[in-house]
C-alpha cells in the first residue's frame, strides 16, 4: 500500500498513471492536469482537502467516489463537465462552488451528470451558473442543503434592467429557492433545482421581452 509521508504533506497530483496514496490527506492538482480521470481518488477515505486550479475542465466518473472525509469549500471554478457519480458518497463535503464568479468571465460549468453528488449528505451550499445542465438525481445529497447561489452574468443582467420593479421581481424569483429547499425532501431535490432554474430562465426571458417595449 502506498502511503503519504506526513499528515500535513501536500500530494501534487500529476495525472496520467500516477497512483494516489491510499492515506493521502491533502492534494493539489498540478497545472498540467485538465481532466481528473475516472476513479483517480476513489476510496481515499483520509482525503480532506483538494486544491483545484481554474484550468481543470472535466471530472470523470467516480473520480472522488467515497472520499467520505473530503470537506469544503471545493472550488471547481473552471470545470465544465462533472461526470456520473464523480463525488458520490462524499458525505463530509459541505460547500461546492461552480463556474467563474467574475461577471466578465462567464464561462463555467456546462453539465453535471447523474449521481454526481449523490450521498453528499453534509452539503450545505452550492454556487452554480444558470445555464448548467443538471442530470437526474445529481443532487440526492440530504436535507442540509440550504443555499443555492447563482453565479455569472445573471446578476449583471438583472442590474441592467430599467425598472426597479423588474429588478426586484427577478431577485424574488431567485431568492425563493431558499424557502423551497426547506420544504423539499432530499429525494426530490434535483428535480426541484431543475424546475427552479427553469423558472428563473423563463422569468428572465419574459422580463427581457418586456424591456423591449420601453
Amino acid at each position: 500500500m502506498m502511503q503519504a509521508a506526513e499528515d500535513d504533506e501536500i500530494f501534487v497530483y500529476m495525472g496520467g498513471d500516477q497512483v494516489v496514496p491510499n492515506d493521502v490527506r491533502r492534494v493539489r492538482i498540478d497545472r498540467s492536469v485538465k481532466v481528473i480521470p475516472q476513479r483517480a481518488f476513489e476510496h481515499r477515505t483520509h482525503l480532506i482537502d483538494v486544491e483545484f486550479h481554474d484550468d481543470v475542465e472535466i471530472i470523470e466518473e467516480y473520480a472522488f467516489n467515497f472520499c467520505k472525509n473530503l470537506r469544503g469549500p471545493i472550488k471547481l471554478l473552471g470545470v465544465k463537465i462533472i461526470e456520473y457519480g464523480a463525488f458520490k458518497y462524499c458525505s463530509g463535503l459541505t460547500d461546492v462552488e461552480f463556474g467563474l464568479i467574475d461577471l466578465d468571465l462567464p464561462e463555467g460549468l456546462e453539465t453535471i451528470q447523474r449521481f454526481a453528488f449523490d450521498g453528499c449528505e453534509s452539503l450545505r451550499r452550492i454556487a452554480i451558473p444558470l445555464n448548467c445542465t443538471i442530470g437526474r438525481d445529481a443532487f440526492e445529497c440530504g436535507e442540509k442543503l440550504a443555499t443555492i447561489d447563482l453565479v455569472g452574468g445573471i446578476h449583471k443582467t438583472i442590474a441592467s434592467l430599467h425598472l426597479e420593479r423588474w429588478r426586484n421581481d427577478m431577485k424574488d424569483e431567485i431568492n425563493q429557492i431558499h424557502q423551497i429547499l426547506l420544504d423539499t425532501h432530499s429525494f426530490y431535490l434535483t428535480g426541484t433545482i431543475q424546475r427552479w432554474i427553469g423558472s428563473v430562465i423563463h422569468k428572465m426571458s419574459i422580463t427581457k421581452w418586456s424591456t423591449k417595449k420601453y
